[in-house]
């Protein structure tokens, strides 16, 4: 308190706008930390859930387009030319789904879940491209019923249900997993939010507790002082002390203005 009495005015003044500043920076720092955390937050819903159903649904798409050629060759007789377009179709539709798959496990983010389902559908689609590889060298090699036999008979139809149940299994999984992140991420700048509001309220508290303090200690001081001045202006030199017992301005003010003895004049 005595350390106070006796700052500058200046210094005093230095004090609040030092909390305010403090205070300030520490609403910024929070809305910095809030904003960086939302842009990671929005950056993991994209690679790990928007990408994913991007992926399974090019591997959805993928399937089918390849299982159609492949169906389609089979029924194929004689048009050497016709066969080599479904051909090209064919393994464009097979790229698709290995590339979807690959793409699919390159995302960073793991789920044990969607990791478990998506070996499934790796196994499942391997299967099911053996089976399509035979079904169509058969349907090139002019065999058409036998290609028709190793895709029916072999289980390529079988196996191409299974994989879109697993295809179906892992979209609904992503979907659960990306609403559960969006979730979290509206609870998390719910908390911050009121972090922030509560920073700033407390910064406005400290505020108004320090300036009412400092400026009791600049007004009071000076209503002392303008009382002396006062007396001094209508010419009351009387003997005594000076008004306030400090270092600061007014102070300094006081003790020049403190009389102890006047010579009277006549």
């Amino acid at each position: 308190m005595e350390l106070i009495k006796n700052l500058k005015v200046a210094n005093k003044l230095r004090i609040l706008v030092s909390i305010a500043v403090v205070g300030m920076l520490c609403i910024a720092w929070s809305g910095y930390r809030a904003t960086s955390q939302a842009k990671e937050d929005i950056r993991t819903m994209y690679e790990s859930s928007v990408q994913s159903l991007e992926y399974v649904g090019d591997a959805r798409y993928g399937v089918r387009y390849a299982q159609g050629m492949a169906t389609i060759m089979t029924t194929v007789k004689n048009d050497p030319q016709r066969m080599q377009e479904l051909k090209e179709k064919y393994e464009d539709g097979r790229k698709t789904v290995d590339d979807a798959i690959a793409a699919y496990q390159a995302i960073p983010y793991d789920d044990e879940e969607s990791d478990a389902i998506m070996d499934e559908v790796e196994q499942t689609w391997g299967e099911l491209k053996a089976n399509l590889d035979q079904t169509v060298a058969l349907a090139q090699a002019g065999k058409p019923e036998e290609a028709q036999q190793v895709y029916g008979y072999g289980g390529g139809a079988k196996l191409a249900a299974s994989l879109g149940k697993q295809l179906t299994a892992l979209t609904k999984n992503e979907t659960k997993g990306a609403e559960e992140l969006s979730s979290e991420n509206e609870k998390a700048m719910a908390s911050q939010a009121r972090t922030m509001f509560i920073q700033f309220v407390l910064t406005l508290l400290v505020l108004l507790a320090v300036s009412y303090w400092l400026a009791k200690g600049i007004t009071n001081p000076l209503s002392r002082m303008m009382g002396e001045l006062d007396a001094l202006a209508e010419g009351d030199f009387s003997a005594r002390e000076k008004a306030l017992d400090s270092t600061e301005e007014f102070g300094t003010m006081a003790a020049k203005s403190a009389i102890k003895d006047v010579a009277r004049i006549s």
